[in-house]
């Protein structure tokens, strides 16, 4: 209910949104729920890297949608290049699913 409340005083901040499509997806087992609140808040914080990568992740390990993945988390990187936290995010992605000498 904290979370749901977060969200309706802040409906456009992403870490709350991330906050609860974490929660409807891992405590309520509803993915389409939680692909929609990740959605919501890349949709409404575009350039932050967190909420690029929490949908990236939700992508990737949810609904096997590397490509979708993969944009999301290049994405994450040219919004914050120095963030070693972003860097890893995606060298780690590169190592599991891409095999890619880039990682």
């Amino acid at each position: 209910k904290m979370l749901l409340r977060a969200v309706e005083s802040w409906p456009h901040d992403p870490t709350s949104l991330c906050a609860l499509a974490a929660f409807v997806r891992d405590e309520r087992r509803d993915m389409d729920r939680a692909e929609q609140f990740f959605r919501k808040a890349v949709e409404s914080a575009p350039h932050d890297a967190d909420a690029l990568c929490d949908l990236a992740n939700f992508l990737c390990e949810e609904r096997r949608d590397i490509d979708g993945a993969d944009i999301l988390l290049q994405a994450a990187v040219n919004s914050c290049p120095e963030d070693p936290d972003v860097l890893e995010a995606y060298a780690e992605f590169l190592q599991k699913q891409r095999r890619d000498k880039k990682a």
